[in-house]
């Protein structure tokens, strides 16, 4: 059994068949979801780090080449994700995976 702590408001719902998972969403709080949905992470499979193919959203790459604006826009933010990533406990990994990838 565990005790969740740090629970999203109205988590978990009682009485909810549909409701059969728990996830650590992006603002880092525990919630219930439905079980088919498909996830991105399953942190708690990881021994160590999850794999690096994981970082599908977070890439360090050089924004400086892209002559395109908007796509330059977009690659810096990414960028930017990626070192707060890189940098992130194993629980922030988790939540920005499930969060940024999942929804």
């Amino acid at each position: 059994m565990v005790d969740l702590v740090d629970c999203e408001d109205g988590h978990p719902l009682k009485n909810d068949d549909v409701q059969d998972c728990v996830v650590l969403d992006s603002s880092r709080m525990w919630r219930t979801v439905d079980c088919r949905r498909p996830f991105p992470a399953l942190c708690e499979l990881y021994p160590e780090k999850p794999p690096d193919d994981i970082l599908r959203g977070f890439t360090d790459v050089d924004c400086e080449s892209i002559k395109n604006n908007a796509k330059k826009i977009i690659c810096v933010r990414q960028k930017k994700l990626y070192e707060i990533y890189k940098n992130s406990s194993r629980a922030d990994k988790c939540a920005l995976e499930n969060g940024i990838f999942g929804e």
